[in-house]
C-alpha cells in the first residue's frame, strides 16, 4: 500500500467517524450483495462528501470529470469504500476507479 494511501486512511477514518453514521448493511451471514446494491451504497456515502453540493451523482458519473473531485479526492474516496466495504484493495486496481460502479465492480471482487 502506498505511502499516501496509508497516511490518508487515517485521516479520512476520523474524519468518516465525525462526518457521518455508518451505514454498513453488509457482512456477517447475508448472502453478498449485488453489484447494483453495492453501486448504490458507494453513491450513498459520495452523497456525504460536502464538496460535491448536491450534485446529481449516477452509477457512471465520472469522479473527477463529472463530480469535479481532485486526486486526493478520490484517495480519500477510496480509503472510505474500503473501510465501508472492510475491504483493502489492491493500488494498481484501486487506481483504475474513476465512477461509482467501478468501485462496487473492485469491491465485489475483493468483499469477502
Amino acid at each position: 500500500m502506498s505511502a499516501l494511501r496509508l497516511a490518508t486512511r487515517a485521516v479520512v477514518r476520523s474524519a468518516l467517524a465525525v462526518a457521518r453514521p455508518s451505514t454498513r448493511a453488509y457482512g456477517g451471514g447475508a448472502a453478498p450483495p449485488t453489484v447494483d446494491q453495492l453501486t448504490q451504497h458507494i453513491v450513498s456515502l459520495l452523497s456525504y462528501n460536502s464538496s460535491l453540493d448536491g450534485k446529481a451523482i449516477q452509477a457512471n458519473s465520472h469522479l473527477i470529470n463529472d463530480l469535479g473531485l481532485d486526486s486526493l479526492d478520490v484517495v480519500e474516496f477510496v480509503v472510505a469504500v474500503e473501510d465501508e466495504f472492510n475491504v483493502e484493495l489492491p493500488d494498481g486496481e484501486a487506481e483504475t476507479i474513476f465512477t461509482p460502479k467501478q468501485a462496487a465492480e473492485l469491491v465485489s471482487k475483493y468483499h469477502p
